[in-house]
Parts: C-alpha cells; sequence; structure tokens
C-alpha cells in the first residue's frame, strides 16, 4: 500500500509557482515604496514578511500572480497601482 500525499514534498514549488512569486513579489514591493510602510518598517523585515506571505498563498494552492500580488497587498493593506 502507498502512502496518501502531494506527489511533491512539503515545501517543492515547481517552476511556474515560483516564477509567479517572483513577479508578484516585484509588483508588490513597487507598491509599498511608494507607500510609507518603506520609511516606517525596516526594509529587511518587510522584504521578508512579503516573501514569506507570498509562499504561504502558494502553499495555499494560490499560484496565480495576480491573485498573489491582490491578496499580498490586501495583507499589507495596499491597493495595486491604477494604470
Amino acid at each position: 500500500m502507498g502512502v496518501m500525499g502531494s506527489r511533491h514534498p512539503p515545501g517543492f514549488y515547481d517552476t511556474d509557482a515560483l516564477n509567479a512569486v517572483e513577479s508578484a513579489f516585484r509588483e508588490v514591493w513597487k507598491v509599498l515604496a511608494m507607500s510609507a510602510r518603506l520609511h516606517d518598517m525596516d526594509n529587511d523585515g518587510l522584504r521578508i514578511a512579503v516573501i514569506q506571505r507570498l509562499l504561504g498563498l502558494v502553499g495555499n494552492g494560490i499560484t496565480t500572480q495576480d491573485e498573489l500580488r491582490t491578496r499580498t497587498l490586501s495583507d499589507f493593506g495596499a491597493e495595486p497601482l491604477r494604470d
């Protein structure tokens, strides 16, 4: 009998998911850089918090760049930039 579970070990992220995280991070960081949040927090600490949130979302099955960006910005009290 085999063990039921995911086909990937915990913490595994495929290339598409990592690309989505990278793109979403750049977009989120751009928004946060334009706000007072970067002046209110340690930049390294904020970067770590954003990355942890993005990876947490991917771990919960959210893998599209737009959804990652929207949810992460919302968690940090920010909104996407308007075109």
